[in-house]
């Protein structure tokens, strides 16, 4: 876990980059955003990172745990994950690992993402507009919701919530 004002970087990758928020402790967002990585090569992912490491100058890159429970990630990003950690320790940049298990048992288990992103945009007001509606079991997830899954990652590496947030 990470110290209350530390600065971390969240990474959450997708299907055709990576979302990422910056966050300085559980109560202050920095940046967020998302970024595409041409032909998802691990190359460029690092490129992306790196640039983020320059200019944030994180203590922390929390990462979703590819084995960890209720984790659906495929080994080709499992691969990228790990890429990214050892950037990050070339860093001096310490890196922990969050589960699905483990956000869905900090905002509570009956949680679904939707829920965890409306709870996240009362955390940080500023991102109210971005919550997607709740999307309907035929259609794909908004692209935008890997903002939040990252920021969840991030609020639960922090141990700031549990079962409840504000």
């Amino acid at each position: 876990m990470f110290r209350s004002r530390s600065r971390v970087i969240a990474i959450d990758p997708t299907s055709e980059g990576f979302a990422f928020a910056v966050l300085e402790g559980p109560e202050r967002l920095i940046d967020w955003g998302t970024t595409k990585v041409p032909k998802l090569k691990r190359s460029e992912y690092l490129k992306r990172l790196d640039a983020l490491f320059e200019r944030y100058q994180p203590k922390g890159l929390i990462v979703e745990s590819p084995r960890g429970k209720d984790s659906r990630r495929s080994p080709r990003v499992a691969g990228v994950i790990r890429s990214l950690e050892l950037l990050a320790w070339q860093y001096h940049v310490k890196v922990s690992r969050v589960s699905r298990g483990q956000v869905r048992a900090a905002f509570g288990p009956a949680w679904r993402k939707h829920e965890i992103a409306k709870a996240i945009s009362r955390w940080f007001p500023v991102l109210e507009d971005s919550v997607p509606p709740a999307r309907k079991p035929w259609q794909a997830e908004a692209k935008c919701m890997n903002v939040f899954d990252a920021i969840s990652f991030a609020l639960t590496a922090f141990g700031a919530v549990q079962g409840e947030v504000r």
